[in-house]
């Protein structure tokens, strides 16, 4: 497993793009846009949606949060989702498995995290979480890779707001990975500290040094 430390803030309107395996190719790009929409409209008019008198269009002011797979490599990137409205991205709690039985995005689809319109009009499973993780797949020379991007925040105001909390890989073909696992780092943080031999060596000059100590301190009593 490989791990990639980021405490990126991603703000509108702007764009992350994401090297899962440090290969210098990019395989996932992070999308944080908004704009005035037009469109088409046959609904009367209201606060939500400013209508010229009698035009037929209608203007909404929408943000977006989208995870798009790059096109220039064959990584065949896809996203943990399913499609209710557009491709949506699920939004995986720390220790969900990555794998082969989970349902994805079609390959080099892009998924909505949130989207947001005028008047509070938005849907995504990312709206106002912290601490969760988009479930991705990737190629790696033809073979399937599974990994895992996560934020440590997704907050929707005016605009959205994703802060990240780093991304890592399986370095084995189609092994599952869990969401929020950053294998080796993880294991070093918790392992007990151990002393080397020279420490070992000091601490028992020191207890011989002590010892010593005592038993003059008792003979001259």
């Amino acid at each position: 497993m490989v791990f990639t430390p980021s405490n990126e803030t991603l703000k509108c309107c702007g764009s992350l793009q994401i090297d899962l395996n440090n290969d210098g190719n990019i395989d996932f790009t992070l999308h944080d846009l908004a704009g005035t929409v037009s469109f088409s409209c046959f609904a009367k008019r209201s606060p939500a949606l400013r209508r010229p008198p009698d035009s037929g269009t209608c203007r909404s002011f929408q943000s977006y949060l989208n995870v798009v797979p790059a096109t220039n490599k064959p990584s065949r990137g896809a996203i943990v989702g399913g499609q209710p409205f557009n491709e949506e991205a699920y939004a995986l709690a720390k220790g969900a498995n990555v794998d082969g039985g989970d349902a994805f995005v079609e390959p080099d689809t892009q998924a909505v995290l949130i989207r947001a319109a005028s008047g509070n009009a938005f849907y995504g499973n990312f709206i106002n979480v912290s601490d969760r993780f988009l479930g991705v797949r990737f190629q790696v020379s033809g073979q399937t890779h599974y990994g895992w991007i996560g934020f440590r925040s997704v907050t929707h105001g005016s605009t959205i707001q994703a802060v990240l909390a780093g991304w890592a890989y399986e370095t084995q073909p189609e092994k599952p990975i869990r969401a929020g696992d950053r294998g080796e780092a993880d294991s070093a943080r918790l392992r007990p500290v151990q002393p080397t031999s020279l420490q070992l060596l000091a601490m028992g000059h020191t207890g011989i040094a002590d010892r010593q100590k005592r038993i003059e301190a008792q003979t001259q009593g």
